[in-house]
């Protein structure tokens, strides 16, 4: 694994063309060195100055302080994710779809979306936990309270990696390095800064699954896994793959009804739910159309397809790239604990066998269930390592620091600085604030995030004919992610004759409402 990944990770630095930018051939060459490093060092690990102070500390940290550890995340991380989303650093895709579904709910209109084309949000996901989070906007409709929502999921996930690596592998600095380095990772920190996505709740319920399943609890595990059917579609995949999971722990009527449920919940939400609302077929079935052109096609693309269904599960490298990120935070311990492994298969086959590169990409959405096999799966690993070598508890807690210490993100002190509030991002705030929240409005990608609580909201230049005032920030270049620049520039120009006339205009900043 050490050589495929650092030979990997050569290629792509010399080779860039195979589909991985240099950054991440950069990064497969530190994590290979720096597992390399660790083995060679074996129990002296421990004297390296910033391993040994980090192990020292990690055993004092029992599930009290832990609980701190995560209190404190979920500030720091909400924090940040407010600053940003004050500082317009966030987008409407994602962010205001959500945003503008959860605030619809508490008014009266069921997940509706004017900005995915004036539909229930089920007919783009099934993603019903949506709507439970429609109380909360009754008393705080802000969409600054869903960065600290998905901050608390992560550090929910990591408390429940915590119990599961107490009770697998006993109290001291190992079982605490699996929850920091869960917490560490470069993909959950991509996450925490971008946008906002349902499929984070999954987290938190599918490690709590996987726990019960570990100490066999039928009750907690079934409950879970219906709480974690409701974040998307897919996870009902991950859910499956629970069922997986149980049958190689030879608990198999937990594995059959769970892999029942898993299916018959994926089929049914993408047979009946999301053509139901959206009113005709998936939409995104066709990210599989080079296994089929049906959905019983792609289904039997293995016995059809073969070599297409093999390539498209290695080719780009940037799939396998992926998996490795998720794996080497823990050591890469998970390798050791193939069953837990195997439950994050099916979702690795939806990510790997689309042809939307955005699927392959780690930091994006779509590894939440993926991430949490793998944290469960490492601690698995690390207990059955320790059972063949127990007296290499304290290289193994090395290797781990190592691995953990080697790929954090970027710095949370460095995405706080590098997002200023100006006066610019004042007086935009201020003027968007006194638009009426019943006028339907056209706004660009970063300025449509400030105005999502109202039923009609367009992402500019949609809809200008229905739009009764549109604002435009002109230092935003991309207004559209389906519109040209040039198209962008277009609409702003053809204002005055749609019957548009300026209510304010200042460095960029436009507010034109109609006469």
């Amino acid at each position: 694994m050490l050589a495929a990944l650092y030979l990997s990770g050569v290629a792509c630095w010399v080779f860039p063309a195979l589909g991985q930018e240099r950054e991440a051939g950069w990064a497969a060459l530190v994590w290979a060195a720096a597992v390399v490093a660790a083995i060679r060092a074996g129990d002296d690990l421990e004297r390296m100055p910033l391993v040994g102070r980090l192990l020292s500390s990690l055993r004092r940290l029992d599930g009290r302080r832990m609980a701190c550890v995560a209190a404190l995340f979920v500030l720091a991380w909400g924090a940040l994710g407010a600053r940003r989303f004050d500082a317009f650093a966030q987008r409407a895709y994602d962010l205001s779809i959500f945003d503008q579904a959860i605030w619809s709910t508490a008014n009266g209109s069921f997940l509706f979306s004017s900005l995915k084309g004036g539909i229930v949000l089920l007919g783009d996901h099934a993603s019903p936990i949506l709507a439970s989070l429609s109380p909360l906007y009754r008393v705080l409709p802000d969409a600054r309270l869903l960065y600290f929502l998905q901050a608390a999921a992560f550090a929910l996930a990591a408390l429940a990696v915590h119990r599961l690596a107490r009770a697998q592998l006993g109290p001291g600095a190992l079982a605490a390095l699996f929850p920091l380095a869960f917490l560490l990772q470069g993909p959950l920190q991509g996450l925490l800064v971008n946008e906002f996505h349902p499929e984070v709740f999954a987290v938190p319920l599918l490690l709590a699954a996987l726990v019960a399943l570990v100490e066999r609890r039928a009750l907690p595990l079934f409950a879970f896994a219906a709480l974690a059917l409701t974040c998307k579609e897919t996870t009902a995949l991950a859910v499956a793959g629970l069922g997986l999971f149980a049958l190689s722990r030879r608990w198999w009527s937990a594995g059959i009804a769970l892999v029942a449920a898993g299916v018959a919940t994926f089929a049914f939400d993408v047979l009946y739910v999301i053509p139901h609302y959206l009113g005709h077929g998936t939409p995104y079935v066709g990210r599989y159309a080079h296994l089929g052109g049906s959905m019983s096609e792609v289904l039997l693309s293995p016995a059809l397809r073969p070599l297409e269904f093999l390539k498209s599960l290695f080719v780009p490298t940037l799939k396998l790239e992926g998996l490795a990120r998720l794996l080497v935070p823990f050591g890469l311990t998970g390798l050791a604990g193939p069953g837990a492994l195997l439950g994050a298969l099916p979702n690795y086959l939806a990510n790997a066998l689309s042809s939307a590169a955005t699927m392959w990409n780690v930091k994006a959405q779509y590894h939440c269930e993926e991430m949490a096999f793998v944290a469960a799966a490492s601690v698995l690993g690390a207990a059955k390592l320790l059972r063949r070598w127990p007296a290499r508890r304290r290289l193994l807690a090395g290797l781990v620091a190592v691995c953990a210490l080697a790929q954090i993100g970027r710095p949370w002190g460095s995405l706080w600085a590098s997002t200023p509030l100006t006066e610019r991002h004042r007086v935009w705030t201020e003027q968007l604030s006194r638009i009426p929240a019943d006028l339907a409005v056209s706004a660009d990608t970063q300025t449509a995030t400030h105005l999502a609580h109202r039923f009609q909201l367009f992402h500019f230049p949609d809809r200008l004919a229905e739009a009764d005032c549109v604002a435009v920030d002109g230092q935003v270049v991309d207004h559209a992610w389906h519109a040209s620049v040039e198209q962008t520039r277009a609409a702003i120009d053809s204002l005055p004759a749609l019957g548009f006339v300026t209510r304010f205009s200042q460095d960029g900043l436009l507010v034109a409402c109609r006469r």
